[in-house]
């Protein structure tokens, strides 16, 4: 074994073996043009492999990854010295078809009823265990102010997460939405095998200077600058810059950076990254036009006009009364705001229980693919509720087969088989008034529990 200073250097067994499970996942994953539909022709393919994914956990085993052990987290995957490795479960070939699709038409059941406010009025009346900051600040804007969202240019980002449900159950069940997919882990929440091409494609283009691909990052991005597009052409502006209301303890983490780089290159646009304390301090809303500004970092004396605010952090920090008069502030403003009001609203538990299994509003919706009784599939439950096991049959592994050597010092990890899996799709969607301005399914992301 070959020490340089406290790392310690590869064998060479390690490295071949480590070359090796790349090798086998690498013809299901790269192709030589990837395009929207190529990726996603490749992700579903891989997702119904159960050869590809058990050599993937290999690599990811032999790597330092591991899938997140906590059902409740946000994180698909954690480095470090593993004392377990879950073993990826693929997800039914079949209800990812299904759910794939049926995602965009969740997205827009989820705007229909953010643009009820009468309905969003009788539902928050009868759940007091909700935020009353958030819901007096809706009433403030929507219901007894002259905001009428449904006339507005309304932003949405999700990211939708299925189960497959108990193994005698054929239906997938929606488990929870998540209204603003953090810029700051979005695009690497995107399957890690896509980021292998992207670590390659990256280093092929340093010399041209040329962004890596990136699915989920690139369709964000373009369905902010749809956005911001639209707030131009409506109140005939001229702003190419967005906000980006951050937590205060993050940074710029590599999804987020990925995304603002293709805001930047791809579409003109700047983004200004503040924390609640910075927006209210340097935040500027006219009383008479409602247009939003903000003042530059570098230079006090000049504002720049923000098209569009979006809250990067579920929590948004908005600890004080004073920071939910700034929001209210935005929230009337012309700017677009990212999760609005209303849709924050409907991504709390307690209201999605309500509005999947109101039959008016999937009534409202027209069903081009999939009819109201078939979504009622994923809409049902929080949880299958179906007989059967609690966990999923055993799987046989057949791909990790790793001795242990205590010549080389290395570390085996236990593999666990029994696990459950999530698949989570990040949608995109843009409504201008009653009008769909931009729709897309913008990626997934496959998740094994334990």
């Amino acid at each position: 074994m070959v020490m340089n200073g406290p790392f310690r250097v590869r064998a060479d067994s390690e490295q071949s073996r480590d070359v090796h499970a790349c090798e086998l996942v690498r013809p299901a994953v790269i192709i030589s043009e990837l395009t929207i539909q190529g990726y996603g022709r490749t992700l579903r393919a891989v997702a119904g492999s159960e050869a590809a994914l058990r050599d993937y956990g290999a690599m990811m085993s032999s790597l330092g990854l591991n899938g997140s052990q906590d059902g409740d987290s946000d994180e698909p995957f954690k480095t470090g010295l593993m004392p377990m490795t879950l073993l990826p479960r693929p997800f039914p070939t079949e209800q990812f078809n299904y759910v794939y699709h049926a995602s965009a038409v969740v997205a827009r059941l989820i705007d229909t009823a953010a643009v009820d406010s009468a309905w969003v009025g009788d539902r928050v009346s009868t759940v007091p265990s909700l935020d009353r900051r958030l819901v007096d600040t809706w009433r403030q804007v929507y219901l007894e102010g002259r905001e009428r969202h449904e006339d507005q240019i309304r932003l949405h980002l999700m990211r939708l997460d299925y189960s497959p449900g108990a193994p005698s159950g054929p239906s997938a069940s929606l488990k929870a939405v998540h209204v603003t997919p953090e810029l700051a882990t979005a695009a690497q929440r995107v399957s890690c095998l896509h980021h292998m091409t992207t670590l390659t494609s990256a280093l092929n283009k340093v010399g041209q200077c040329e962004l890596p691909d990136n699915k989920t990052a690139n369709e964000i991005a373009t369905a902010m600058a749809e956005a911001v597009r639209l707030y131009n052409e409506r109140y005939h502006r001229s702003s190419r810059d967005i906000c980006i209301v951050m937590n205060a303890k993050s940074g710029t983490a590599a999804g987020s950076g990925l995304i603002e780089a293709a805001l930047l290159v791809n579409h003109a646009l700047a983004c200004h990254r503040r924390t609640v304390e910075e927006l209210m301090r340097d935040v500027q809303v006219d009383e008479q036009s409602r247009v939003v500004r903000l003042v530059s970092r570098l230079d006090p004396t000049r504002t720049v006009e923000v098209a569009l605010v979006y809250y990067e952090s579920p929590g948004y920090d908005f600890d004080d009364e004073a920071a939910w008069t700034v929001r209210r502030t935005l929230e009337e403003s012309l700017a677009v705001t990212s999760p609005s009001i209303p849709l924050q609203l409907l991504g709390q538990p307690e209201l999605q229980l309500l509005w999947r299994g109101d039959e008016g509003l999937r009534s409202a919706l027209r069903f081009d693919e999939h009819s109201p009784e078939d979504l009622s599939k994923c809409l049902a439950v929080l949880q299958d509720s179906s007989p059967g096991p609690p966990v999923p049959t055993r799987m046989p592994c057949a791909a990790i087969a790793v001795e242990v050597s205590s010549k080389e010092g290395r570390v085996v990890s236990k593999v666990v088989e029994d696990t459950e899996c999530t698949v989570g799709i990040f949608s995109c969607l843009v409504m201008n008034r009653t009008e769909v301005a931009f729709d897309r399914t913008a990626g997934h992301v496959l998740r094994t529990f334990g």
